[in-house]
């Protein structure tokens, strides 16, 4: 009873990591290519981003982290991109590298319509020793391929776009007592976002991202305000009773650093004190020498 008890939380715990794919959906516009691999190099000939995300919970060690590295360009019409990601839950650990290729068309009016891929490994690891308080279970662990697919669309003011991910190829797990494997659920995404020119300095834009597992959808919402391209503030609130603000700055037209900090406004809160996003990114735009 204890083992089906422990492993029916795995399960349920692992479905809502990867369904909500919290490492790549805080501040989620900034890290769209590790959601969809269209938009790969779609706006930008360099792009370099680190992503580090902390959730701090009432026990230290068990708080959640997760970090986020993300290489992207284009060539021609053709776009590319490399990511790695690292998470720790409590006693569960994962870690991916990512490829992904898109070729976008040029359209009408500087628009364009792009078609992606990427193939990853995914390593997942379970730890019983490091359950709080430790389980005499067996460990578990375990590799994936998996494959996403997507498609984008951007244009002077529009930049929207469909992709699903985490189709699995096959699987391959160590563990004893034939413990089953576990898979990462597929995810399909959509996002959304449109530029209001309000004067010659300010821009708004609210822009939206769902995603689906096929059992639960989840959304997410910002409202940004950017000053002169300088100094980005907005405001976020998602289906999983979060809401928090971000603040980023860019300089030297080609460096920015961006903060997010979420809390929850359930339970839970009593618990966890707030999620935390901090971003490093280098953006070449594709007109610089």
């Amino acid at each position: 009873m204890l083992r089906l008890f422990f492993t029916l939380t795995i399960t349920l715990s692992l479905n809502m990591i990867y369904a909500q794919q919290g490492e790549e959906t805080s501040l989620y516009w900034n890290t769209l290519s590790a959601i969809n691999p269209a938009t790969s190099g779609i706006q930008y000939k360099h792009e370099g981003l680190l992503h580090y995300r902390l959730s701090l919970n009432s026990n230290w060690e068990s708080s959640p982290e997760n970090l986020l590295g993300i290489y992207n360009t284009n060539f021609k019409q053709h776009g590319a991109g490399l990511f790695y990601r690292y998470s720790h839950i409590g006693f569960m650990r994962s870690q991916y590298i990512k490829g992904s290729y898109n070729y976008q068309l040029s359209l009408n009016g500087g628009a364009k319509l792009s078609f992606g891929t990427a193939i990853n490994f995914q390593t997942h690891q379970i730890d019983w020793s490091e359950a709080i308080p430790p389980v005499p279970n067996d460990n578990y662990r375990g590799v994936s391929l998996n494959t996403d697919f997507g498609l984008a669309y951007l244009n002077e003011k529009f930049f929207t776009g469909i992709s699903v991910n985490q189709i699995t190829i096959s699987h391959f797990s160590e563990v004893t007592n034939n413990t089953s494997y576990y898979d990462p659920a597929p995810i399909l995404n959509a996002h959304f976002r449109y530029l209001f020119n309000l004067n010659s300095s300010l821009q708004l834009f609210p822009q939206m991202l769902l995603s689906t597992d096929f059992t639960t959808v989840a959304s997410q919402f910002n409202l940004n305000l950017s000053y002169n391209n300088f100094i980005n503030v907005g405001l976020v609130c998602s289906t999983q009773n979060l809401i928090g603000a971000n603040l980023s700055i860019s300089f030297l037209d080609r460096y920015s650093f961006a903060y997010q900090y979420k809390f929850s406004i359930n339970k839970l809160s009593s618990f966890n004190f707030g999620f935390n996003t901090f971003q490093l990114m280098i953006r070449i735009p594709n007109n610089s020498n």
